[in-house]
């Protein structure tokens, strides 16, 4: 993990930085379109943080996420992004969902934001549009809190997605006991699924699994054609990756959309 962000090397002198970074607004929100595959539309979009750094250019959530969790900003992260994302909703179709990640850093207070604040409707966005994305890791971690999480995101409106499906973590017990809306496979099953059969194997009783719980399936890390095509014939709902459109600024999604809307007219 990097962490070469020239940051002062106090706890407070970072948290004051971190901190103007957020009153500066320069943490934005991208987007990764999720398709679907029988149809090939725009169904929604992966809510991708990045910091726009004014020394480091733009940064991924890995040179920062850890920064974030240790000084307990990631509820202030999240409600920033979120504001964001309801301002750029007003303008792109009204049927698109939004996909947030979940750290395990994040879960508190994202439990106390669902459970105390005003309802997600009244933020002018249908809180049926908010998916939260939740890995088999945090499972693990605090299974507690993540069943009180997927009540609460339920009860919200929202829905409910588990991550990175097949990295090991998740067993049985978990998916008997958190209702989850989807399910998402990780990316390691899908980059030779188009050559293994074994692969092939384990991404057909993944679908099997998901559909006879009533979860949609999402497959992450699509970057070709043939790779698409495989995982539609397989009978999967959803796929996101580079093959459809690589994490993108607000104002890139925009022209996708107008693009998208004028070629189905």
């Amino acid at each position: 993990m990097k962490t070469d962000l020239n940051l002062p090397p106090s706890r407070a002198a970072r948290r004051a930085a971190v901190r103007r970074a957020l009153d500066h607004g320069e943490f934005v929100p991208f987007y990764q379109p999720i398709v679907a595959l029988a149809t090939g539309e725009i169904t929604g979009m992966e809510v991708l943080a990045r910091w726009n750094h004014p020394e480091h250019e733009l940064l991924p959530p890995d040179r920062f996420i850890h920064l974030m969790e240790a000084e307990k900003l990631c509820g202030e992260l999240s409600r920033r992004l979120l504001a964001q994302v309801i301002e750029h909703a007003s303008a792109w179709p009204p049927h698109w969902s939004f996909a947030f990640n979940v750290s395990a850093g994040q879960l508190p207070a994202l439990l106390d934001f669902v459970q105390r604040s005003a309802p997600l409707a009244a933020l002018m966005l249908d809180p049926r549009r908010i998916e939260l994305e939740i890995t088999e890791t945090m499972l693990i971690e605090d299974m507690d809190l993540a069943r009180h999480l997927v009540n609460a995101v339920h009860r919200s409106g929202a829905r409910v997605v588990l991550d990175d499906f097949g990295t090991g973590y998740a067993n049985f017990q978990h998916l008997r006991a958190l209702p989850f809306d989807r399910i998402k496979i990780d990316r390691g099953f899908v980059t030779d699924l188009t050559t293994s059969p074994r692969t092939q194997a384990c991404v057909q009783a993944m679908l099997g699994l998901a559909h006879s719980l009533g979860a949609t399936i999402i497959a992450e890390g699509v970057e070709n054609e043939a790779t698409a095509r495989k995982l539609h014939d397989m009978g999967c709902d959803f796929a996101q990756g580079f093959h459809f459109a690589p994490p993108l600024p607000a104002t890139a999604v925009a022209s996708l959309a107008w693009r998208k809307a004028a070629a189905a007219a």
